[in-house]
């Protein structure tokens, strides 16, 4: 298990270079008289950094209703739950296919408000295992 910690950061870095490659910044108009402008690199890396803040609160969710189908009432042991959300399949799929999801989510914004950013950002995130299964769904027939 020790052989393949040096894995995921390679992972990590790959998954960044793609989403580097395909999100790049372009002029966006916000209506008729509004001028053109650039989005910002820091804009960019802020929706990037709030997809994986929702694929976490995603784990969180898939975890707890998953505790919820066993029956269960409560959380035993918070350290024991957020080590179970640390550790699970489902996280890291969504860590690993979330450069992919935001830079088809940057693709095909038109425009927007940061606010807009963060709420799609936020959405795709949470949604990003389910979205990154069917696009694999998709391509495998």
């Amino acid at each position: 298990m020790k052989k393949f910690y040096l894995f995921y950061p390679l992972l990590a870095v790959a998954g960044f270079i793609i989403w580097w490659k395909l999100s790049e910044t372009k002029e966006i108009q916000f209506g008729a008289n509004e001028v053109a402008k650039q989005q910002s690199f820091l804009i960019i890396v802020y929706g990037f950094v709030i997809t994986l803040l929702g694929v976490l609160i995603g784990a969180c969710y898939r975890e707890l209703q998953s505790m919820k189908d066993k029956g269960q009432t409560h959380i035993g042991s918070l350290k024991e739950f957020f080590k179970s959300i640390f550790t699970s399949i489902d996280l890291w799929m969504g860590l690993f296919g979330a450069p992919i999801v935001y830079a088809l989510l940057w693709k095909s914004l038109d425009g927007g408000s940061v606010a807009g950013l963060t709420i799609i950002a936020l959405q795709n995130g949470f949604c990003c295992t389910i979205i990154t299964s069917n696009l694999m769904k998709k391509s495998s027939t």
